[in-house]
């Protein structure tokens, strides 16, 4: 949103200091050379600014998706989508070789903060841990989990979710990937 309010900013600064004459959205559509030089120097600063702020906002947008769509269709809150997430992909980042890896990562925007979100393995393990001690990939999975407030099932769940979204953004061989990397300890 603060992003959103930046593009306002910044476009309600070009149309302000361009207000002062009335032909000044004419100019907006003009070649340089006709332009008043207020507009093009106007235009000329905002454009990289609009570029970027565009693309973090796509970035963005795009991460929320995965997040959003785990959180709604597994019924889980947006922190317990990004850790179970992040558990996932992070389990899977240590079955797969880097360039594997690296295929999915790229189709997960900001999967850096979804790695960042997964909770870490806790020594002393809790209940759950340590029912699950000897269990080895899958058991870490489930104790992360558990930690987040998840139930072992909903690890199935997840995983069928990321497909999903793999699915609709047109990559159904991630989706392979993501099951040869968890395939081993599921």
């Amino acid at each position: 949103m603060n992003k959103l309010f930046n593009v306002i900013l910044l476009m309600s600064a070009v149309s302000i200091s361009t207000t002062a004459y009335a032909g000044w959205w004419d100019e907006l559509f003009e070649t340089s050379e006709s332009a008043s030089p207020k507009v093009v120097q106007a235009v000329e600063v905002a454009t990289p600014d609009l570029k970027s702020v565009a693309t973090e906002i796509a970035k963005d947008v795009a991460t929320q998706s995965i997040v959003d769509l785990v959180s709604a269709k597994a019924g889980v809150t947006a922190d317990q989508a990004s850790g179970g997430l992040g558990a996932i992909f992070k389990t899977a980042q240590g079955s797969l070789n880097k360039e594997d890896f690296d295929a999915i990562a790229q189709a997960v925007p900001e999967m850096d903060g979804l790695l960042a979100a997964a909770p870490t393995k806790q020594e002393n393990g809790g209940l759950v841990g340590g029912l699950l001690a000897g269990a080895g990939k899958a058991g870490e999975l489930i104790g992360l989990f558990d930690q987040l407030g998840l139930s072992p099932a909903q690890v199935s769940t997840f995983i069928t979710l990321i497909q999903q979204y793999f699915s609709s953004e047109e990559k159904p061989e991630l989706s392979e990937l993501l099951m040869q990397g968890v395939a081993s300890f599921l």
